[in-house]
């Protein structure tokens, strides 16, 4: 009986997960308030190769020690254990949702108000 829940319940749970990525993009977005950030966060979804074009200008904000640290775990933890590394993934909109979110102002990500 286990074997018939479990992946409707995975699936489930995947679902959910997508849904709290686009929610938590969408809530990154507004803080941003950049219209170019929000489409390429939705490429991104469709298609990982469209958004690299689009974040050419935030190549030293992807080359700070945080972003690394996180991309290198990704890339440890997906060989060894794909559960995990997936997990990891999905709620990396949130890690950049905190990262956006202390570090705009160093950065200047943020429009400043005149």
């Amino acid at each position: 009986m286990y074997l018939l829940v479990l992946p409707s319940l995975l699936l489930l749970i995947i679902s959910a997960m997508n849904i709290l990525m686009l929610a938590s993009c969408l809530i990154m977005t507004m803080l941003v308030s950049n219209l170019r950030i929000l489409i390429s966060l939705l490429l991104f979804f469709l298609n990982p190769q469209l958004i690299l074009i689009m974040f050419l200008p935030l190549i030293p904000l992807l080359q700070h020690p945080l972003v690394l640290v996180w991309f290198s775990i990704l890339k440890f933890l997906f060989p060894l254990y794909p559960s995990i590394g997936i997990k990891l993934l999905c709620s990396s909109p949130f890690f950049f949702f905190f990262f956006f979110f202390f570090f705009s102002k160093k950065f200047q990500l943020v429009p400043r108000k005149i």
